[in-house]
């Protein structure tokens, strides 16, 4: 904000209206990198400046780091957050969800994480990493002919979808 005074106006109505969301954290960081000191205040001070907005969103979110650490659950569950999602430390389902019977994977994104104290939480792990949705079109159409090919559907109800 002290670069460009002139969209605080706009940031501002975005976070009421649920456009943007903000939080929990000050900054985006490596949290296997750091202290978990350094995490803790992070998420202390994202929090605090977040309520000066509006609502925080509860969702530890830990795209990028090169490994977890073991108290983020416990420390996800003390800042009221609802899940996590992250993309490092447990191998996810392969490329067409490939399952890879090896160590450290998982065959779903949707996972309970427990922490060193046994503190668990709801987590999501992203399919695929980086390359999560950069394949399914902008067009509704388009998107719709994308799933049907590409998504499993099994135990699904096929509805029927109409566009103009």
């Amino acid at each position: 904000m002290k670069c460009v005074r002139e969209n605080r106006e706009k940031l501002e109505k975005l976070v009421r209206d649920k456009k943007l969301f903000i939080g929990p954290f000050y900054i985006l960081q490596d949290d296997f990198l750091i202290s978990l000191e350094a995490n803790a205040r992070n998420m202390l001070v994202g929090l605090d400046e977040s309520y000066k907005w509006g609502e925080p969103v509860k969702l530890g979110y830990f795209p990028d780091t090169f490994g977890n650490m073991g108290q983020a659950p416990q420390m996800m569950k003390q800042g009221n957050m609802d899940a996590v999602a992250y993309g490092r430390g447990v191998k996810t389902t392969g490329f067409n969800n490939v399952v890879v019977d090896e160590d450290y994977t998982s065959k779903y994104s949707e996972i309970n994480w427990e922490g060193a104290d046994g503190t668990e939480i709801f987590s999501i792990l992203f399919a695929n990493w980086y390359s999560n949705g950069n394949e399914i079109p902008v067009n509704a159409k388009r998107q719709f002919r994308f799933g049907i090919r590409n998504l499993p559907m099994r135990n699904v109800m096929h509805q029927r979808h109409t566009f103009s």
